[in-house]
């Protein structure tokens, strides 16, 4: 789908020379030429497509000008890779799913989902020269996320130029139709210009250019928010500095006292472990003088034993000696009286 006809083509030729060209959707790059013929120093084609990169290439290779991104457009990518929804008519394709295009256009089929590259719109605008510089959106359902990202990162006042074609009533998912689009830039300081206005009733083209007072008012209206977003930002991280400052010294305390009573609880379980080592110190030495004590007394019991057993022994052999003299005794007088029966 293009939406630069030939007075949109002479309308680029009254800004020139162009400094940056920004085409978010470039097809099959037929609108080179045009930005090629105003004077434009950088042209930089976004097209997620596969049947269109061999003509874009070509063009890249052809002009020095012409670089060549082979990705959609969005705003702040969560990831690499998304899915294009594509149709039989290859202009309606885009990121978002459509909804009611079928009875828009009598015959549309879908077609199956293409995975591509994403890129974030903000990256692809960074690196901005001096004007004038264009930015050209053709991506269905997407105009005002990727406008709305530029805006919100200080690049969409750096365009003088901005050219959208969008659906007039929104025929995709969550896709902001034209008017919405249109009434954002206006309230950034973009004036409509009347002289485009597409030839697809459902598909208009809108055209607006930067009304330097109004941008500049823009700008330094959302300067003076961010300043005073900065402002209020500061205070509140002074407060919340203040607050923490107070609450490290209220914990710095409450570790002192944490640390003396810790101290002193340490320091009286040392003093009550040292008096416990002290009583079993003093324990074990009772203890062992008092082993110290049965053990000499039973070593003088065991003596006194020694000695009565040595006492008994003794006495014992001699009942034993005196019981051997009285039985020779006995027997001398047995003799003798047998000596004397025979008598």
């Amino acid at each position: 789908m293009s939406m630069l006809s030939r007075s949109s083509a002479d309308h680029l030729k009254r800004l020139a020379p162009l400094g940056q060209v920004l085409h978010i959707g470039a097809g099959f790059g037929i609108q080179v030429p045009a930005y090629l013929a105003a004077g434009a120093r950088r042209i930089t084609l976004v097209e997620p497509e596969p049947e269109c990169r061999p003509h874009l290439a070509a063009l890249a290779v052809a002009h020095e000008e012409v670089d060549l991104v082979t990705a959609a457009a969005v705003a702040s990518p969560a990831q690499a890779r998304g899915m294009l929804n594509r149709y039989s008519y290859g202009a309606l394709n885009s990121l978002k799913p459509g909804k009611g295009l079928e009875a828009l256009f009598p015959g549309l089929a879908r077609r199956e989902q293409q995975e591509v590259d994403l890129r974030d719109v903000t990256e692809l605008a960074s690196g901005l020269e001096n004007g004038p510089n264009v930015l050209i959106v053709e991506a269905c359902g997407m105009a005002l996320d990727l406008i709305r990202a530029l805006h919100e990162n200080d690049l969409l006042e750096r365009f003088q130029l901005v050219q959208v074609q969008e659906t007039r009533t929104g025929l995709y998912e969550d896709g902001a139709p034209l008017s919405e689009v249109q009434a954002y830039l206006a309230a950034q300081g973009f004036d409509l210009d009347p002289q485009l206005g597409g030839e697809d009733p459902e598909f208009p083209v809108l055209s607006v250019r930067a009304n330097e007072t109004l941008t500049g008012q823009v700008s330094k209206r959302r300067y003076l928010v961010k300043e005073q977003a900065l402002a209020d930002l500061s205070a509140e991280f002074a407060a919340y500095r203040e607050s923490a400052e107070e609450e490290k010294a209220a914990l710095t305390l409450r570790l002192d006292e944490s640390d003396k009573a810790r101290e002193a609880a340490v320091s009286k379980a040392r003093e009550d472990l040292t008096r416990e080592i002290e009583e079993l110190r003093d324990s074990h030495t009772r203890q062992a003088e008092e082993n110290d004590k049965a053990r000499n007394d039973l070593e003088a019991e065991k003596a006194q034993l020694q000695q009565e057993i040595e006492r008994l022994k003794t006495k014992d052999r001699q009942t034993r000696e005196e019981l051997s003299r009285t039985h020779g005794q006995i027997s001398l007088i047995r003799d003798m009286l047998l000596q004397g029966q025979g008598l």
